[in-house]
């Protein structure tokens, strides 16, 4: 709504963070009661996150090397970690694919960020940080019986993320310089 009132060249980006957003929000509330329905709805949301930070710059073998980083640190600690008990074989891959996808989306938003210094690029990146964060705090309260304050952790990072990718169209539409 704000790209159309402020009239911006281009709606891909803000279009498509929006559609992130109201994915990720709607596998929100579905997490809740059926895990591998709100990680699939929140994995299409970064998925489209993904695709806006593309739209903003193409992908580069930076950005692919600092999601392989990511995701192989994430998957190792998946399959490696004895505290995280899944109760099927399917929900471990559900969570591997998932780290596959916030690890790329990751990569990409920091990729972005070294190679521009924009505003845009420096939200979406922080916020899809925040995003990660909060989504190991959820593996490790989910997974490992982790204490309440891994939960905490998890709402504090995930709300305020969203937030910042929110702004970061904000930023987009008006074609803030460097940070």
């Amino acid at each position: 709504i704000y790209a159309i009132i402020c009239k911006a060249d281009v709606f891909k980006y803000p279009a498509v963070i929006t559609c992130g957003l109201l994915l990720a929000f709607t596998g929100d509330v579905l997490i809740n009661y059926n895990f591998i329905i709100g990680a699939i709805l929140f994995a299409l949301g970064h998925i489209l996150y993904l695709v806006a930070y593309c739209l903003n710059s193409r992908l580069n073998k930076k950005d692919f090397l600092i999601g392989v980083v990511l995701f192989v640190i994430s998957s190792l600690t998946i399959l490696l970690c004895k505290e995280l008990v899944f109760n099927s074989v399917v929900m471990k891959l559900v969570c591997i694919v998932y780290a596959l996808v916030i690890s790329a989306t990751l990569g990409k938003a920091f990729g972005n960020f070294i190679n521009s210094k924009s505003l845009t690029n420096f939200t979406a990146a922080i916020g899809t940080l925040l995003f990660f964060i909060s989504d190991v705090a959820l593996l490790f309260y989910m997974f490992a019986g982790a204490s309440e304050i891994s939960n905490t952790i998890c709402l504090f990072t995930y709300i305020p993320g969203q937030c910042i990718i929110a702004l970061s169209v904000n930023a987009f539409v008006n074609k803030k310089g460097s940070v």
